[in-house]
């Protein structure tokens, strides 16, 4: 079986750290960070608060899972679908897009939309042990 993806290409995932947005001990963000940091080819977001809406959908894609605080989400970086929707934000601004007038927050919003779609959530554990053996299996 001959694969599509070029070679040297490697998958990119994004790790939601989620914490208690109250709590100030930074040691649980950095442990995991560290942890997390070695496996490569991973981006990791360490302020990441389960907000109603990630609740929601996390119950959803995880039916078994109980959602809880100082947990992890696995989420794969799809440069393409990022790329898709840069370009309909450049549509909705074409004419800024050709004196190159958007702002580059713009481009952070939709870049960052689209990476933090918890819809495209691949894993949701509690065990950070969990989250590196998923990690590593997709090196």
């Amino acid at each position: 079986m001959v694969s599509n993806k070029p070679k040297g290409k490697k998958d990119r995932f994004c790790v939601a750290i989620f914490t208690n947005p109250t709590c100030n001990d930074d040691r649980f963000h950095d442990e995991m960070f560290d942890k997390i940091d070695l496996v490569g080819n991973v981006d990791v977001v360490t302020d990441a608060n389960l907000i109603p809406k990630f609740i929601e959908i996390l119950e959803r894609k995880f039916p078994n899972k109980k959602i809880v605080t100082e947990s992890f989400a696995v989420l794969k970086i799809d440069q393409e679908r990022i790329d898709q929707e840069i370009l309909k934000m450049e549509k909705k601004y074409k004419w800024k897009r050709f004196i190159n007038a958007i702002p580059a927050d713009k481009y952070l919003v939709v870049n960052q939309l689209t990476m933090f779609d918890f819809e495209y959530t691949l894993l949701y554990s509690t065990d950070i042990d969990e989250v590196l053996q998923f990690l590593n299996k997709r090196k």
